[in-house]
């Protein structure tokens, strides 16, 4: 059994041992993980803009004032055929790309900002494609903000040893 606070890895051990022990996620496995992904992007976006008020900063750059507006307001629909829009995801790489952000990033101390912001930031382009499949760099990076309360339990058979993985929900 695996026990530790929210965000300190069980589940990323998990992703890891299904990677490692049973040879990965299928196409609809990986699927299933895009809303994560949007919301972990969407969500960073937001604290990142909230962390930038926070701080007593203002973007550079006149359109990000504008973009940051467009960001709070946007919305992640629970919805399987659900996709970023377009002009989300150059909103949000425009507010990554701000002069401003360096100095925010000084101060991300004093704000939540999920641990691999910077990664999501950074594949913005290709995770708002229209034919998006999350990678397994992004399903190990993508944090499930709400998780169903109870267990999650993996078995893997390895030769002559059994390993079992339990993941208590809090």
């Amino acid at each position: 059994m695996s026990k530790g606070t929210p965000g300190s890895g069980k589940s990323t051990i998990m992703k890891q041992m299904k990677i490692i022990g049973q040879g990965g996620y299928t196409s609809e496995e990986l699927a299933a993980f895009r809303l994560t992904v949007y919301e972990n992007l969407v969500d960073s976006a937001k604290d990142i803009i909230l962390g930038t008020r926070k701080i007593g900063l203002e973007f550079v750059r006149d359109i990000n004032r504008k973009y940051a507006t467009q960001i709070l307001e946007y919305e992640i629909e629970a919805d399987p055929s659900f996709r970023l829009t377009p002009d989300i995801a150059n909103a949000i790489d425009c507010i990554w790309k701000d002069p401003i952000i360096a100095t925010v990033m000084d101060h991300s101390s004093e704000f939540y900002l999920l641990e691999s912001a910077n990664y999501f930031f950074s594949e913005v382009q290709r995770i708002s494609q229209k034919d998006y499949v999350p990678s397994l760099g992004d399903v190990l990076k993508a944090e499930a903000k709400s998780r169903p309360k109870g267990i999650v339990e993996m078995t893997l058979n390895r030769s002559a040893i059994r390993t079992e993985q339990v993941d208590p929900l809090l």
